[in-house]
């Protein structure tokens, strides 16, 4: 059986180089996406070029419920998780205090809480098989302080390093 890896915003950019890449190398591919076609489209692609197997879940990072479905989509592949992209990302550009709170709930939810979420559904299986890999894809945006992912981007920050020492098994 080949590796998995899942990696969230998988269907343009970044997320769909990685996947082509990871794909080429002979990991089984699960990713999601907020649009079906895209993820078909992904699927068919990857499935004809590189002939792995490829798992897709339509999913909002911003909606807890739907964040929850991802989780259970993956645990229920009944797999392994080898790798763990987290790109999907939602990002804004301005002035903080132009931003309502929802607006940066929003941000919340799928920078901080939709990467949290996917860490509960793959952590324990990789400590399970003493091993994986997790890939965070951020932002700068958060050197200037004026800037309104300011806030979610500390937060993957402070993430990533809780994440680092909570995968350390030694």
């Amino acid at each position: 059986m080949n590796r998995l890896i899942v990696a969230t915003g998988g269907t343009k950019g970044i997320g769909l180089a990685i996947l082509e890449k990871f794909a080429q190398a002979g990991f089984d591919v699960a990713t999601c996406s907020r649009t079906l076609v895209d993820l078909q489209g992904v699927k068919a692609g990857l499935e004809k070029n590189y002939s792995v197997r490829v798992f897709i879940h339509t999913a909002d990072l911003s909606v807890s419920s739907q964040v929850k479905a991802l989780s259970e989509f993956v645990t229920g592949l009944n797999r392994p998780v080898d790798v763990l992209v987290n790109n999907a990302g939602v990002a804004g550009f301005g002035l903080l205090e132009a931003y309502t709170v929802d607006q940066v709930r929003r941000m919340f939810e799928v920078n901080f809480y939709g990467v949290l979420r996917t860490y509960q559904a793959v952590l324990p299986g990789m400590r399970k098989q003493n091993g994986g890999l997790i890939i965070n894809i951020t932002t700068g945006a958060s050197t200037s302080p004026c800037i309104a992912v300011l806030q979610p981007s500390k937060s993957r920050a402070a993430k990533v390093e809780s994440v680092r020492r909570s995968t350390n098994t030694k």
